[in-house]
């Protein structure tokens, strides 16, 4: 009897292992399987059943926590350039999508604010009393101005006499600065709120910035020009983040950094994902600041006045 011929010995799989084990069939679609997922539908051949696989779900739909995200933000940190390549090449199941790393940047962004306190600082008395001051002194030198005798203290004026005259107009601009802290920060809530779900305006934004920055370069499409925006989006972000869990004074200095080194990364990747050189890609990240301020100034306008007008 050859060896080939000799009888195996199969021993009963025990309750553990026919738990794991994979199906013979896709449990979603019904098609045979023949590896770790579907050929038809795509789905995993092996689904996970424990509380705490639901919870490595969550992080990972959350956040990517899987092999993708630390392969993908070394090369984001680092070699912007070369993940943006080595995505439009094709690589895509190595790393986190640029969509996604843009959309968890823009969601720690604005969610951090409310878990370490910052966006709940209450307006002191003394900035409040310096605030009416401010605003007393100014009437007063605007109404000497005009002409106008203001009334007495304890007398009342009536602003529905004066409405259409600069005084009028004055005093309403007066009384809308005279906010309270809790109005203050009610209108900080909401126009936070607004940022958040405008904040997608930023991708299409910076992709057209990008087309116009490369219009004289041949063979790149808006589709290009949109995973560059996404993954620089999406560092700038993280960055941004990273600066609001840092504490004092490591938070300053991180902060004093930032001007320095957003730019010399936008110049990395734009020199890296567009085959530039260092004069070109110099030269185009110092327009790309510019041209993002502007458009980042005409956001935060947007968003304000929407906010305004709520």
């Amino acid at each position: 009897m050859t060896l080939a011929e000799q009888p195996i010995a199969v021993e009963p799989p025990d309750a553990a292992a026919s738990d794991h084990a994979a199906p013979a069939a896709c449990r979603n679609c019904g098609a045979p399987l023949g590896g770790k997922y579907c050929q038809d539908c795509g789905q995993q051949a092996h689904l996970h059943g424990r509380l705490v696989d639901l919870l490595g779900e969550m992080f990972e739909g959350v956040a990517h926590f899987d092999g993708r995200l630390w392969r993908t933000l070394p090369l984001l940190a680092f070699r912007p350039g070369e993940l943006s390549r080595r995505w439009k090449a094709g690589e895509r199941a190595r790393f986190v999508p640029p969509l996604h790393v843009f959309l968890f940047a823009i969601f720690l962004v604005f969610t951090l604010p409310y878990v370490t306190g910052s966006s709940s600082e209450p307006l002191t008395a003394q900035d409040a009393t310096e605030a009416r001051a401010r605003v007393a002194s100014e009437v007063a030198e605007r109404s000497a101005q005009a002409n106008v005798v203001l009334p007495a203290e304890g007398q009342q004026l009536e602003l529905g006499e004066l409405e259409g005259t600069t005084i009028g107009k004055l005093l309403e601009k007066g009384v809308g600065k005279l906010d309270t802290p809790e109005e203050r920060a009610y209108f900080r809530t909401k126009f936070m709120a607004m940022a958040y779900k405008l904040a997608w305006v930023l991708a299409p934004l910076s992709m057209l910035i990008l087309a116009l920055l490369m219009a004289f370069r041949r063979g790149y499409t808006l589709y290009d020009h949109g995973v560059v925006s996404l993954y620089g989006l999406g560092f700038f972000g993280l960055m941004i983040a990273l600066g609001m869990l840092l504490p004092e004074p490591v938070g300053g200095w991180y902060a004093d950094l930032l001007p320095i080194v957003l730019p010399l990364h936008a110049m990395v990747h734009l020199k890296g994902a567009y085959g530039l050189s260092w004069t070109g890609a110099s030269l185009r990240s110092v327009a790309l600041g510019a041209l993002s301020l502007v458009a980042f100034g005409l956001f935060v306008t947007g968003v304000f006045a929407l906010t305004a007008s709520l």
